[in-house]
């Protein structure tokens, strides 16, 4: 059961990052948090800055997936370790350089 609960103090309001089975997690999941505010990221507000838009970080792989709409259809390009990469491979996929995987 996790136990272990990961939120930030940002202007004054309290951001729920989630629940973890360790203390480490936990931490880390802060960390990595307080590090993408630095780049820009605003947690307060329900979408994302345009800077990381069609890229999501999914807490239970611990991995960035790169997924957007085009033409109404829902694309999905992939899962990714690093933020930097996943970026990479949406902007090749908007230019059209890669296809888009089934999932």
């Amino acid at each position: 059961m996790a136990n272990h609960r990961a939120r930030i103090y940002v202007n004054g309001e309290t951001i729920h990052l989630g629940m973890f089975f360790s203390k480490e997690e936990a931490d880390e999941a802060c960390l990595d948090e307080k590090a993408r505010i630095e780049l820009g990221w605003d947690p307060t507000r329900k979408g994302r800055f345009k800077k990381t838009r069609g890229v999501s970080y999914n807490k239970v792989t611990g991995m960035y997936q790169v997924a957007f709409s085009k033409n109404k259809k829902r694309l999905y390009f992939g899962a990714y370790k690093t933020e930097k990469e996943a970026l990479q491979v949406r902007d090749d996929a908007r230019a059209g350089l890669i296809k888009a995987r089934k999932r």
